[in-house]
């Protein structure tokens, strides 16, 4: 059995609980909220603690995954974050896809917390866009950016290509 989060990350995941409370909760829901259920990949030089998935009830908006992760930063909070994933960004789009990578994301990264909920307010919001490259109905290349500096320029790359932007999780 494994032990609980650390201090650090309960931290951390307080943050998004919060975050995520003030939504209204008829636009998204958690569909993940634990441990990671998966053997831990030997490979990498960090501890996966949490796991956390957000799925919005629009078909829309733009998915969240996150990681909490010790052992790969200097400071306490670092969390990973996956927006989207292809098969669903190509299905929105009547396109295929055989790929399940995330559209964009940044591994484990160190965070503060308001950086934690900027991330949250620009999905929340809408301010998110992907980008794609599609032939034959297939999509052969995605990247994606947040539409409002976070102060992480891993999620602000990515502008090439046709654009798809997301939608709010709130009601317009």
């Amino acid at each position: 059995m494994r032990p609980g989060p650390s201090e650090d990350t309960s931290r951390a995941i307080a943050i998004v609980r919060e975050c995520i409370g003030a939504w209204q909760s008829d636009t998204f829901s958690i569909t993940f909220d634990g441990p990671p259920s998966g053997i831990p990949d030997e490979t990498d030089s960090y501890v996966v603690e949490w796991e956390m998935r957000l799925e919005p009830s629009s078909p829309t908006a733009c998915p969240l995954e996150l990681w909490f992760a010790v052992g790969c930063c200097p400071e306490p909070e670092c969390v990973a974050f996956g927006f989207d994933r292809r098969a669903r960004l190509a299905a929105r789009l009547k396109l295929r896809s055989h790929n399940g990578a995330f559209v964009f994301g940044v591994e484990p990264v160190t965070v503060t917390p308001e950086q934690i909920r900027a991330i949250l307010a620009a999905i929340y919001e809408g301010r998110v866009e992907a980008r794609y490259f599609s032939a034959f109905g297939r999509i052969f290349g995605v990247s994606g950016r947040l539409l409002v500096d976070v102060g992480l320029p891993h999620l602000r790359r990515g502008s090439l290509g046709a654009q798809y932007r997301y939608s709010s999780y709130a009601p317009a």
